[in-house]
């Protein structure tokens, strides 16, 4: 038999709205911790000193240091060397000793006008010229010391035998004629003139023959004339060759290589002309001088003479000691010269402060570890020693570091 059908009611839910509400669990929370706060002040102070500990702590084992400045014993040496300058080598020679050298040569000529100094009396005459007119026809001889008698009366004479031409038409002949005064003296230094022939004077011819002078007369005088003296001479010639002598000296230094060096008595100068044309005794108030010369000289370098010197003062010191080059000094005087075969003597002094080398390592191992004030009197009593001074850094260093290369020693010479 059948089974009956079951029919199900299907009835939507009733909305409960806020009636239902979530369950959620409940979670019990931990209480939370509160961070840990350290001042950034205090921070910042415990950094600088650890800072500055451990830069103090580097300066003190790594930058630490000791100056030590020596200041030896000093002692001048001196020696006096005879050294020859010689042309014929070329290198600086010690066994000799020599260096070389070069020849220079010049020549220098020089006229000059020098002052007579002398007097003498004297009775001088007057001279010139008087142009002499002939109005003849023929031709007109006079005989040396033919007089003319000037205007005034001064009466002077022809010094040759002359011959004036004649008369051409009405143009007279004439000549210049040379004059001197028949008296010595100013008077007769006489203007310009008309002149007489008194010799031809009652003759015809006397107003035909006459003379006139377009100039005054000149040179008439009496008392002291200056002359030249030989003492003049003699003075003009030693003047005249220092003169020249300087002025081929300057003309040599011209010439000199660079880093040569010429003496003063290195020139050898050799007279080639000497003269002048005046004689003493003659009536001048100046009168001309001439000389040639040639001029020589040895020159060489003062390198070499430096250098040489240098090699013999530091053989004459005591051994173990060396030379303070900045105190070296020399000085040379020319003793001889020979240009002609090319050598030149000299006395060459030099001189230099001498000290004792300073052993710089023993020094610092006699030193390290000690008291400044320990290591001074320690190298104070050492050979050879004037002074020292010890400087630390840091400057709370105490004692010199015992490492060596901590130390440095500096000799100073003055």
């Amino acid at each position: 038999m059948p089974h009956p059908k079951k029919i199900l009611d299907i009835i939507p839910p009733k909305d409960f709205g806020d009636k239902i509400r979530a369950i959620t669990p409940k979670i019990e929370q931990k209480p939370k911790r509160k961070p840990i706060k350290i001042p950034v002040l205090k921070l910042s102070i415990v950094f600088i000193i650890l800072l500055l500990v451990g830069g103090v702590l580097t300066i003190h084992f790594v930058f630490q240091k000791a100056t030590i400045t020596v200041w030896p014993e000093t002692k001048e040496v001196s020696i006096t060397q005879r050294i020859v300058v010689a042309t014929e080598i070329e290198e600086i020679d010690i066994e000799e000793p020599q260096i070389p050298g070069v020849t220079l040569s010049i020549e220098k000529e020089a006229t000059q006008l020098f002052d007579a100094t002398g007097f003498k009396a004297s009775a001088i005459k007057s001279n010139g010229s008087i142009r002499v007119f002939n109005e003849r026809s023929v031709t007109q001889i006079l005989i040396v010391n033919t007089r003319f008698t000037s205007e005034d009366g001064f009466v002077f004479l022809t010094t040759k035998r002359i011959v004036i031409p004649a008369q051409k038409g009405s143009t007279p002949g004439f000549l210049d004629v040379a004059v001197v005064a028949a008296e010595p003296g100013p008077d007769y230094n006489i203007a310009a003139s008309s002149f007489s022939v008194p010799g031809l004077a009652g003759s015809t011819i006397y107003t035909m023959v006459y003379g006139e002078s377009e100039q005054a007369m000149q040179g008439g005088s009496v008392g002291d004339t200056r002359v030249v003296t030989q003492e003049d001479i003699d003075k003009a010639e030693e003047s005249l060759i220092a003169i020249v002598t300087s002025r081929a000296k300057r003309g040599l230094r011209a010439q000199i290589p660079q880093g040569f060096v010429l003496a003063d008595e290195a020139f050898f100068v050799d007279v080639l002309e000497s003269s002048s044309a005046i004689k003493s005794g003659a009536a001048l108030t100046q009168f001309n001088y001439s000389v040639t010369l040639l001029v020589k000289a040895i020159a060489f370098k003062t390198s070499d003479l430096e250098e040489l010197s240098r090699s013999l003062l530091a053989d004459a010191a005591e051994e173990g000691k060396s030379l303070n080059s900045k105190t070296f000094y020399m000085i040379y005087k020319v003793k001889d010269l020979n240009v002609d075969d090319g050598w030149l003597d000299m006395d060459v002094t030099s001189s230099a402060d001498s000290y004792v080398l300073i052993d710089t390592n023993g020094f610092i191992e006699l030193v390290a570890g000690t008291t400044p004030f320990t290591a001074e009197a320690l190298l104070n009593g050492e050979d050879g020693v004037f002074k020292t001074q010890v400087n630390l850094s840091p400057f709370w260093l105490t004692k010199i570091p015992a490492a060596s290369e901590k130390t440095e020693i500096t000799v100073y010479v003055d």
